[in-house]
């Protein structure tokens, strides 16, 4: 086994196995285990985990609230309500979109993505819980509910779990 060596320290260590190990873990590797495991992560980030509790959720926390990615999240929300505005063209493979609840929505969904545009910090949950309306297959994006509000409620919940205060 490799000695590493320390600043602080005038002698060689050995790393411990366990959990210095895995704390250490170089930023490739991270990032594989991160890209692996993002949906477990996300989900725990959509419960309200405290990114700052791993390492792993706080990689992952930093590549959401990545301007470029909230962007892209306001983008798909944005041509999500564009698509459900339009006349039915169903060409392409795409998942047809709950056209009605969409447009009931419109204001919720076009307001998350204003937010989620907005200069600034924001809360991580806000961004998973945006990003799970558009890829979650069961999404109310997707399916049109007997509860034609439950796709404005997410979008709203979404909305709110961005802001540090709750509106």
């Amino acid at each position: 086994m490799p000695l590493a060596h320390t600043s602080r320290l005038t002698h060689p260590v050995r790393p411990v196995r366990g959990r210095e190990e895995r704390t250490s873990a170089s930023p490739l590797r991270r990032r594989a285990r991160v890209l692996i495991h993002r949906g477990a992560l996300d989900r725990e980030l959509a419960r309200g985990a405290d990114p700052e509790r791993s390492e792993d959720l706080a990689l992952r926390a930093r590549q959401l609230c990545s301007p470029r990615r909230r962007a892209a999240i306001a983008d798909s929300l944005e041509e999500a309500v564009d698509l459900a505005e339009r006349p039915s063209e169903r060409l392409g493979s795409a998942v047809p979109l709950a056209a009605r609840d969409v447009r009931a929505a419109r204001a919720a969904l076009l307001a998350l993505a204003r937010e989620l545009r907005a200069p600034g910090e924001v809360r991580v949950q806000g961004i998973v819980l945006a990003e799970q309306l558009l890829t979650d297959g069961e999404s109310p994006l997707y399916f049109e509910s007997a509860d034609a509000d439950r796709l404005w409620r997410q979008a709203r919940a979404a909305t709110a779990a961005l802001c540090h205060t709750p509106r």
